[in-house]
């Protein structure tokens, strides 16, 4: 039988940081790691409802949860900029991006948010305790995270919809956990991240080891009224906006990396989806062979984390991805793509390597909403600028530089449906130092090919025939970023 903690969270999120994130990493833990749960309840023990000596022990008597089940969740996050000391109320700058990543929980008419299992039998005194503490527990996590809690009344019997201590498979997901090494003592339990990290020169407090807990992959995936919600929405989904965190950041001038790599985790995750023509658009084929119909397919595209200026420097950090189709993607494909989680590569070649990044969906729906910066709105513009190096798909011959990238940039428009008819008027290469000595620091090729099939890349200001609404990108790679194009402010 075992004993059974229901808890459910009014305000609809979840907010913690794992243990071995930074509180501004953009992780969230989920399902709440049982080191935390057993820290809640000592907690609520110093605060006077109950000894906090027998707080104690009844964690130790009940040990890490055998199984954790939950309501469907999604992961999201905020994002605010904070003044710093340098801040002045009639000033723009001296701000800090303070990211806040939670996970929002759908709520059930007939089962809690969330249910934590145990499979030790408690003494009647023992189950008087965990009552005492779990109903006046404010909140699990971040103090965001209102909760209310009770010890089950119903036989709970753990399936494969629940995670399981121990449980892994091919058709199973999988996740570790902070949980004790044994029967934890009072102060191994009151060890503070601080005291952790400073005094004892360690990421994980003494006394506890990562515990692995797995379910059914299927399990927590959109119910299937939001997916006849997605069906009627169908054509509003073009774009979907990813953040990336890592511990450490990617630069502007290696973003044909993780586009290239997030291109190839977004084939994979589709690889068993109907082959319908979204798929299709996306993955970038026509039948067996590669796709040959105005560029329609996946374009992904870097964003710097702050936009100062048109033209993306390389030292600009990545603050995320836009993954821009112009015929739409599927609900399938939709939720495919937005549970890939993490990029990362394998590749033990230094040159070719980057940091593990994770992935948090910051938008979806069309591409003029969630990503402004690439677009111009409404009625369109006709002076763009290439915010990354534009790689001509041409050879110059016995051109000038501005005649050869007329005409390529001529060919280039004339193959992409939205602006089939536009021409160039005028060219204007930017060659000064500072932008040549920037340009050569952009990585050229992409993760698989070689050293020598690097492109000579240029960065441009173009003024068109026609006004164009965007997204722009022309050239070789770009449909991983390169030659993207951001409209001139007037």
């Amino acid at each position: 039988m075992g004993t059974t903690v229901e808890v459910n969270f009014p305000l609809g999120r979840y907010h913690a940081t794992p243990w071995d994130a930074g509180a501004n990493s953009g992780y969230v833990e989920w399902p709440p790691s049982p080191w935390r749960v057993m820290r809640a309840l000592v907690a609520v023990a110093h605060a006077g409802v109950a000894d906090v000596d027998a707080a104690v022990a009844l964690v130790g008597r009940l040990g890490n949860p055998s199984a954790f089940e939950s309501a469907p969740i999604t992961t999201g996050t905020t994002r605010h900029y904070m003044p710093d000391v340098k801040h002045r109320t009639d000033d723009r700058g001296g701000t800090d991006l303070v990211l806040d990543a939670f996970v929002s929980i759908a709520h059930r008419d007939s089962l809690p948010d969330l249910r934590i299992h145990w499979d030790a039998e408690l003494a009647t005194e023992e189950h008087k305790l965990l009552t005492v503490l779990v109903e006046n527990l404010p909140y699990l996590g971040r103090s965001e995270s209102v909760c209310e809690v009770k010890v089950s009344e119903h036989l709970a019997e753990p399936d494969a919809s629940w995670w399981r201590v121990g449980t892994v498979g091919d058709d199973i997901e999988t996740v570790e956990l902070l949980a004790a090494d044994g029967v934890p003592s009072r102060e191994e339990l009151e060890a503070t991240p601080t005291m952790v990290r400073g005094k004892l020169r360690s990421v994980y407090p003494p006394g506890t080891r990562l515990l692995g807990y797995g379910r059914r992959r299927d399990v927590g995936r959109t119910s299937s009224a939001t997916r006849a919600r997605w069906s009627r929405r169908r054509g509003d989904v073009t774009a979907i906006r990813l953040e990336l965190h890592g511990n450490v950041a990617i630069r502007m001038r290696d973003f044909l990396k993780p586009t290239d790599r997030l291109h190839a985790a977004i084939r994979s995750a589709l690889d068993d989806v109907e082959d319908t023509a979204e798929v299709a658009a996306i993955i970038g084929k026509d039948g067996g062979g590669p796709r040959r119909n105005g560029h329609d397919h996946l374009h992904v595209i870097p964003i710097p984390r702050r936009v100062t200026a048109e033209r993306f420097k390389g030292s600009d950090e990545i603050g995320s991805v836009v993954l821009w189709t112009p015929r739409g993607m599927s609900p399938e494909a939709v939720d495919r793509i937005c549970r890939i989680g993490r990029l990362w590569t394998s590749d033990m070649v230094t040159e070719n390597s980057f940091p593990t990044q994770r992935l948090l969906v910051a938008g979806l729906g069309a591409v003029t909403e969630i990503a402004d910066e690439i677009t111009a709105g409404g009625d369109g513009a006709t002076m763009w600028r290439s915010a990354t190096p534009y790689f001509p798909v041409r050879h110059q011959k016995r051109k000038t530089i501005e005649e050869f990238l007329q005409l390529d940039l001529d060919k280039e428009l004339g193959y992409r449906d939205a602006t089939a008819g536009v021409e160039v008027v005028q060219v204007d290469v930017e060659d000064d130092r500072a932008t040549v000595s920037d340009l050569v620091r952009f990585r050229r090729r992409r993760l698989r090919e070689r050293r020598e099939q690097s492109r000579r890349g240029f960065s441009v200001r173009v003024t068109l025939s026609k006004p164009v609404a965007g997204p722009l990108l022309l050239g070789q790679l770009s449909h991983f970023g390169a030659g993207l194009f951001v409209p001139l402010r007037q």
